[in-house]
C-alpha cells in the first residue's frame, strides 16, 4: 500500500485527504479504465475506484445474466444460499415494521421482496436497468408495481414505510443525492433498509484489491461503518442499527 497524492484526490465523506492506494484492479468491462486502482481513505475509511468508470457505460452490465446465472443449476444453487441471508434482512427490517408500504429500489430478481407478505404489505420495486422480460417475472413474484414511474425523483414523496437499498449504494458515485431522494419518499419515522459490502471485513483484509467484491463490474465505492456512518448523518438519517456482521458486509 502506498500513500496518494492528496492534492490530486480527497474522500468526498469526510473530505480526508490521507489517501492509500491499495493495488491496481483489471476489469472486462470497457466502462472502467484499464489502469483502474482501488482507493482508501485512511480517515473513514471509504473506497473507490480510480478513476471513476463512465457511469453511462455501467448500465451496459446489468443484463439479464447480471441477476440470472444462465446456467440453470448454478442459479438454483445460488438462490439457496441467498434465501438463508434475504431472510435475516427481511426479519431485520421487520423488526422495526410489521406492515405498509416497501420500495425496494435495484429490486433485480425481488427475491426479498417475495418474502413480504402481501396481506401487510404492498410491494413497489424500482430497477432502471430491468428488460421487459425482467420487468414480467418481478411482476408475477411480488405485483403490478415494478418501475411505475422513469426515476426516482416521480414517486410520491412520503409515501412509504420501508426503502430498501440491498447491494445498491456500491454502484453509483451519486450515492448522497440517492440517500437524499430515498429520505423524501420515507413517511415520517420511516425505515431505510441499506445493505453493502464492508472494506474493513476479513474477506477485504485478505483479499484486497483482488477481493470478488471489488473486481465486480457495476462496483464504484466502498463502505466502512465509519464512513457510513458519516454519510448517514450528512444525509438526515438516524441509524436504529449499524453493525459489520461476522459475514462481508454492513448492515
Amino acid at each position: 500500500m502506498k500513500t496518494t497524492n492528496s492534492n490530486i484526490l480527497h474522500c468526498t465523506i469526510c473530505e480526508g485527504e490521507n489517501l492509500i492506494t491499495i493495488g491496481n484492479i483489471y476489469y472486462t468491462s470497457p466502462a472502467y479504465n484499464t489502469h483502474s486502482t482501488l482507493i482508501q481513505c485512511n480517515n473513514c475509511g471509504k473506497g473507490w475506484i480510480h478513476p471513476y468508470p463512465d457511469e453511462s457505460k455501467i448500465g451496459n452490465i446489468y443484463g439479464e445474466a447480471y441477476h440470472y446465472n444462465i446456467n440453470k443449476l448454478r442459479d438454483y444453487l445460488y438462490s439457496l444460499y441467498l434465501q438463508k441471508h434475504l431472510k435475516k434482512d427481511y426479519e431485520l427490517v421487520t423488526k422495526f415494521k410489521k406492515r405498509g408500504k416497501v420500495l425496494d429500489i435495484g429490486a433485480g430478481r425481488g427475491d426479498l421482496l417475495k418474502l413480504f407478505d402481501s396481506s401487510n404489505w404492498q410491494k413497489w420495486a424500482f430497477d432502471p436497468y430491468l428488460s421487459q422480460l425482467d420487468v414480467k417475472k418481478l411482476k408475477e413474484k411480488i405485483g403490478s408495481h415494478v418501475n411505475d414511474f422513469d426515476s426516482l425523483k416521480e414517486y410520491p414523496e412520503n409515501e412509504f414505510d420501508v426503502v430498501v437499498l440491498r447491494n445498491v449504494i456500491e454502484h453509483t458515485n451519486s450515492y448522497k443525492s440517492f440517500l437524499v431522494i430515498a429520505n423524501k419518499l420515507l413517511k415520517p419515522k420511516g425505515v431505510l433498509f441499506i445493505r453493502t459490502p464492508n472494506l474493513r471485513s476479513v474477506d477485504f483484509k485478505l483479499f484486497g484489491s483482488n477481493w470478488y467484491v471489488v473486481t465486480m463490474n457495476g462496483h464504484l465505492v466502498f463502505f466502512t461503518k465509519q464512513s457510513l456512518s458519516v454519510l448517514l448523518k450528512e444525509t438526515k438519517y438516524i441509524p436504529k442499527y449499524l453493525e459489520a456482521p461476522k459475514g462481508s458486509s454492513l448492515l
